[in-house]
């Protein structure tokens, strides 16, 4: 980022990058780790331009005489600006204004663009800019940023609406902190509407550095509580639902709601705890955030808040592996669900409220054995996302669509659908859903026989998932991954992934995929010749599935458990634990993970 903010700054000119290079290589080791610091965050502190190069810089401006003045006020619109703005900020006559500009023009200084009434002038180099800027008085530039910032409101205010991020930086420069918050809160949804969350995060983070200067009162803490249920959703999107800065903007909105009685932002603050929690595998608090939402709601006779509370405890179920209680909770969501509140949706979180419930039903749906029942909720998921054209929500559909296909062994389509979810990760810097693609893609390209090129992916991508600060679905990732190691001919490696996933569902109550684990288990312990313990763990994994009504994990079981059967000779026996399960099912039967069940009753007939 700091190589990006000198190149950007000096233009590629040689001199100037030479300078601003050493000036940066030289500076104290405390200002270089401050520097670091800042850009990871995305946002930049200014560099300060070496002493030699801002002398010759500085010589050259005063060499223009009055016109000087004409550069300063430029300076502090931007490196551009119009002249209908400058006009309107420069007490001088058009004349007057005119000939300053042609001076600075033909020094060299600026450039001009565009022909009346829409000219626009560029200082040749930022550094050319910083110059001129660092040039006026502070008391100068305060009262310029004012002045810059009245005009931009009363006699452009298309400008400040559509950019208002331009008024919230000349009124923050110009110590008008209050009105400046409410412009950097504006900018920051802004940004999120068109899935700029990077940007995002910067904004309101630049409005939450202004918080520090406001007295305590009713307006502070009502402003700070907007910027920080904001700054949470947008970190979520760019950072991870888990990472400390996320856990502390809502811990800390938290805070504000208690000061302010509880206010309707509430449901916004306790659905960023919830996703904390829940994503830290804390289920326990996760399920009382979710309950304590949905009384409110009920109390309140409220269906928005109600919705919520549904979708808050039908999400909390699936990790725990309770399949039916995510159907009822998530169908009954859906029928709360009216598009004429979608706004009110929004304010609440990241996502989108109706994508986020049809695609976990789906999945709900496909572990309970309705595999087409759950294609009809995944494609409804799909096709409300892409209506929005909301990157989050899009990520999570194209996600939730590849899930279902790699649980009923459909791999290459489910790579098809990961390839547009790392195009969409990538554009628009969603880290939490591009972790979750390599794991996917990984896992798709282990079972088509790319298992090295499979292993490595998932290992980078666990990686990233675990760098967002998440835990959640570690376990059902590390089952892939031994099963990854199977198909490597690395069945101890496997078996030591499973020894840590069987750790973690006994520490998190993490039980989605717990009968898969007890299933691969045993396909690698036939892998080193131990059919005995491998039918204790096909049975376990039966019983297991069993217990959650989770169908299709229960075929799948049945089928490798008759598998290893008819391996032995004992045929009967493996009909007698397939045929009941695989009867049970009257849909998906064109699903890879039902046909193979069938294929393999067929050749026991």
């Amino acid at each position: 980022d700091i190589v990006d903010d000198i190149v950007e700054r000096t233009d590629g000119v040689p001199l100037f990058l030479e300078e601003l290079t050493k000036a940066v290589m030289e500076a104290r080791e405390q200002e270089r780790a401050e520097l670091a610091v800042l850009s990871r965050a995305g946002r930049h502190r200014a560099i300060a331009v070496p002493a030699t190069l801002h002398a010759s810089l500085t010589a050259r401006l005063d060499r223009i005489g009055d016109a000087k003045e004409i550069a300063q006020i430029g300076a502090a619109i931007g490196r551009e600006f119009s002249y209908e703005l400058l006009s309107a900020v420069a007490e001088l006559t058009d004349t007057e204004l005119q000939k300053a500009l042609r001076r600075l023009t033909r020094a060299g200084l600026v450039f001009r663009r565009g022909s009346p009434p829409h000219t626009t002038y560029l200082f040749k180099h930022a550094l050319v800019q910083d110059a001129a800027y660092a040039s006026l008085l502070r008391v100068t530039r305060k009262t310029l940023h004012q002045k810059i910032a009245e005009v931009l409101e009363n006699t452009f205010p298309d400008v400040a609406q559509t950019q208002p991020e331009l008024v919230a930086y000349h009124c923050t420069e110009a110590g008008l902190a209050e009105k400046a918050l409410g412009y950097w809160l504006k900018a920051g949804h802004q940004a999120m509407s068109r899935s700029a969350m990077v940007e995002a995060v910067s904004r309101l983070e630049s409005g939450l550095d202004l918080i520090a200067n406001i007295p305590d009162s009713i307006f502070r803490r009502r402003r700070e509580l907007e910027l920080r249920i904001a700054h949470g959703k947008a970190l979520i999107a760019t950072k991870g639902y888990a990472v400390p800065a996320t856990i502390d903007t809502f811990a800390r909105a938290r805070e504000l709601c208690e000061q302010l009685n509880d206010p309707p932002q509430l449901v916004p603050v306790l659905h960023g705890q919830w996703t904390n929690a829940l994503m830290r595998a804390d289920l326990e608090l996760a399920r009382r955030r979710a309950d304590e939402l949905l009384k409110l709601g009920e109390a309140r006779n409220d269906p928005c808040w109600t919705l919520m509370g549904c979708r808050l405890n039908g999400v909390t179920s699936f990790p725990l592996g309770e399949f039916s209680a995510v159907s009822r909770f998530l169908t009954r969501g859906i029928e709360l669900y009216d598009p004429a509140h979608r706004s009110i949706y929004s304010a609440l979180m990241a996502d989108d409220a109706y994508v986020v419930m049809q695609a976990y039903l789906s999945w709900a749906l496909l572990y309970l054995g309705h595999i087409d029942q759950a294609c009809k909720r995944r494609e409804k998921a799909l096709a409300e996302a892409s209506r929005l054209s909301q990157a989050y929500a899009l990520a999570h559909a194209l996600n939730g669509y590849a899930f279902t296909e790699m649980t009923t062994h459909s791999f290459r389509s489910a790579l098809r659908r990961l390839e547009e979810l790392a195009a969409l990760t990538e554009e628009h810097a969603i880290s939490y859903y591009r972790a979750m693609g390599m794991i996917f893609r990984g896992r798709c390209l282990a079972a088509l026989g790319e298992e090295q090129k499979g292993i490595e992916l998932l290992t980078s991508g666990l990686h990233a998932y675990r760098a967002t600060g998440t835990v959640l679905y570690v376990p059902t990732f590390l089952t892939w991954l031994a099963d990854a190691y199977g198909k490597a001919h690395q069945p101890d490696k496997g078996l030591t992934q499973l020894d840590r996933v069987a750790e973690l569902i006994e520490s998190t109550q993490l039980r989605l995929d717990e009968a898969e684990m007890h299933r691969v288990r045993g396909e690698l312990l036939i892998s080193i010749d131990d059919p005995a313990a491998a039918a204790e763990s096909f049975r376990t994994a039966m019983t297991v599935s069993q217990r959650q009504g989770a169908k299709l994990w229960e075929l799948c079981a049945a089928t490798s458990f008759a598998r290893l059967h008819c391996s032995q000779g004992n045929r009967t026996a493996a009909r007698a634990i397939l045929q009941p399960i695989y009867g049970w099912f009257t849909e998906g039967l064109d699903a890879p993970a039902v046909r193979e069940a069938k294929i393999l009753l067929e050749t026991l007939a």
